[in-house]
């Protein structure tokens, strides 16, 4: 028996369900927020059989379902459809601080051999954190009362290594209710809840969890004049475990204590990068000086990229874009040692400024906060340039990747040259964050030039 007092409640980030008119089989919705908590948040909702993006075809199904978000302020969000030639989903930006939110709609009858059912849907998204056994809570009253909204779902709380889930219809505990576990290895589990509602997953590992459950309530009725025989229930749980608090994510504070070669090893740490990568191929789509190209890009496990069905114009940036993601989640022997501070200022938005005194050939130097690089400057051959990160995005385990970011370049004469402002996503496949898309426009006095590129299907090497 585990020993409820060392329990604490994960934070409710998000609650959803969907409504619609028909049904697919083997479809759920399922929700998550990407972004961190300091802004570019975003609401993503699915509608397919294992929480990744769905078929593109099949999200008009769920295209009047909307969200409510809370945060400051309780706010109406208006999902939107966001499609590729293939897959797709709902999504709608949301303010920065939301941490919960919740859209409860009706789904529809669906008919199943000879039974009709009317189906409703319910989903959720948490973050939760392994620390010392414990997890970070914030807001746990409002939690709680959000929770009560929801007519059916999924609580987790995390005993020591385990998270303890509880089925609840109405606040109340359902016993042999369906329950289907997914882990961050991809290992599912089908099993049925005990007489309190509750389901036991052990040895918890850092990642994302995808949890699904049933309740059926055998009550007649009709529904649009169209009899049905029972009520079917499904509640989906988006679970992301990470080794941080929830609190320190995004947040953390800067040690005014630590050597400048401990605060840039620590950045370098908090890095998302691919360990023991097996490489992926998927599909890329890429629109660059008014042209679109579709073919397949494939990473092998060093990290080089080769492409087919692409030809790259002359001075193309989508080649070089595509090697460069690809490359800074490899991971590199940068050198810790031979760092120090640049100049004596605490309060700089973008952090301290740190030199890289090895790097004599290009003058590096980086801007560190919350243990994030925040800045970087080099020369160059024919001037400087500065990178200034605005936002990140967090994977299931707080580690950081490039969401929206600036690229300025300038001339000897210290004039500026060119400046783009760049938008990058991800996707968590496996265990590897792999890059979903990129969206940039650069300025200067010679031209004005956006550059897209989208890849979907991804696919992990065997």
């Amino acid at each position: 028996m585990y020993v409820l007092r060392k329990v604490k409640p994960i934070v409710v980030a998000l609650a959803v369900t969907a409504c619609c008119t028909s049904h697919v089989q083997a479809h759920f919705v399922w929700v998550q927020l990407d972004g961190v908590q300091t802004g570019g948040q975003t609401v993503k909702v699915a509608f397919s059989e294992s929480g990744e993006a769905g078929a593109a075809h099949l999200v008009d199904r769920i295209a009047h379902a909307k969200a409510v978000v809370f945060g400051d302020a309780k706010t109406e969000c208006d999902l939107q459809p966001s499609l590729s030639d293939e897959t797709g989903y709902l999504a709608a930006a949301v303010p920065a601080g939301v941490n919960r939110a919740h859209v409860v709609c009706k789904y529809g009858t669906f008919s199943h051999g000879e039974a009709t059912s009317l189906l409703y849907y319910y989903a959720a998204y948490q973050r939760c954190a392994l620390s010392d056994g414990a997890v970070s809570s914030e807001n746990g009253d409002q939690q709680q009362k959000d929770k009560e909204k929801l007519k059916f779902c999924v609580a987790a709380e995390l005993i020591d290594s385990a998270v303890q889930l509880t089925v609840l219809w109405q606040g109340q505990p359902v016993g042999e209710a369906e329950v289907a576990v997914t882990a961050p290895d991809g290992t599912s589990t089908v099993t049925v809840s005990n007489v309190h509602g509750q389901v036991v997953v052990q040895d918890v590992q850092q990642g994302r969890y995808r949890v699904r459950a049933r309740h059926v309530i055998e009550q007649s009725g009709t529904e649009d004049g169209v009899p049905y025989e029972n009520e079917l229930h499904y509640s989906t749980l988006t679970l992301d475990v990470s080794n941080a608090p929830e609190s320190l994510i995004g947040k953390a504070e800067q040690p005014e204590n630590l050597s400048a070669a401990a605060l840039l090893e620590r950045a370098r740490a908090a890095r998302a990068i691919w360990k023991e990568f097996p490489g992926f191929v998927a599909d890329v789509k890429i629109h660059e000086g008014g042209q679109s190209q579709s073919g397949k890009i494939q990473v092998d496990a060093s990290g080089a990229v080769t492409f087919e069905g692409i030809e790259f114009p002359e001075h193309s940036r989508a080649q070089g874009t595509l090697r460069s993601l690809v490359s800074h989640r490899m991971g590199n022997g940068s050198a810790n040692d031979g760092i120090s501070f640049a100049d004596t200022d605490l309060d700089h938005p973008s952090g301290r400024l740190l030199n890289l005194d090895y790097d004599t050939a290009m003058g590096s130097s980086y801007r560190v906060k919350d243990d994030v690089i925040r800045e970087v400057n080099r020369n160059s051959s024919d001037g400087h340039f500065t990178i200034t990160v605005l936002d990140v995005y967090r994977n299931p385990e707080g580690k950081y990747l490039p969401a929206n970011y600036v690229i300025n370049t300038w001339n000897p004469d210290e004039s500026l040259k060119s400046s783009t402002a760049v938008q990058e996503s991800w996707v968590r496949v496996g265990q590897f964050d792999l890059p979903v898309s990129h969206f940039s426009v650069t300025s200067s006095k010679a031209e004005h030039a956006e550059l897209s590129i989208e890849l979907r299907e991804h696919r992990l090497i065997d």
